[in-house]
């Protein structure tokens, strides 16, 4: 997607921004790497995050929402509510592309990389494709993927974002 194509999608967000910040909340309570065996790096990562945001999320077991992660909800409306257009654009769109809000943010406050960020995001996939072989289609897919995250990353760093 050409970079400003980003910029439209902005303009966008600007006018649904109570949208689109209910959206990213909902999703947070049973954002991905909560649900990461524990001992995949995504605790470190989950920490990180408690820490950057004032929150208390913890790991989920099996399927079930924790409701000590439904409980955090306000600190993400509160966070979100404190970013610009643009990061909360980006945050929307990295999250889409990670399946992760909490991901997306830690990638926008330089809190880890997008290669660490895909990692976690693609964790149980990129596990089983080490264990039984990869197929070119999924390769092919992550490879797409990555190229959105970078061109995200490129928009992002030429509006200086994370210091927004």
């Amino acid at each position: 997607m050409p970079n400003n194509k980003f910029d439209d999608i902005a303009e966008i967000v600007q006018t649904k921004r109570d949208e689109l910040i209910d959206k990213l909340v909902s999703f947070v309570s049973c954002d991905t790497i909560l649900f990461l065996p524990e001992n995949a790096d995504c605790c470190l990562w989950v920490k990180e995050a408690n820490h950057l945001l004032g929150t208390d999320f913890v790991m989920s077991d099996g399927l079930k929402v924790s409701e000590f992660n439904i409980n955090q909800m306000e600190k993400i409306r509160a966070y979100l509510l404190k970013c610009s257009i643009l990061k909360e654009t980006w945050i929307y769109l990295t999250a889409t592309e990670l399946r992760s809000v909490l991901l997306a943010i830690l990638v926008a406050e330089k809190r880890i990389g997008v290669e660490d960020a895909f990692s976690m995001a693609f964790y149980e996939e990129l596990t089983q494709q080490n264990k039984w072989g990869t197929l070119s289609e999924i390769e092919q897919r992550h490879r797409e993927i990555k190229k959105r995250l970078q061109n995200l990353e490129q928009w992002a760093d030429e509006r200086s974002l994370s210091k927004n």
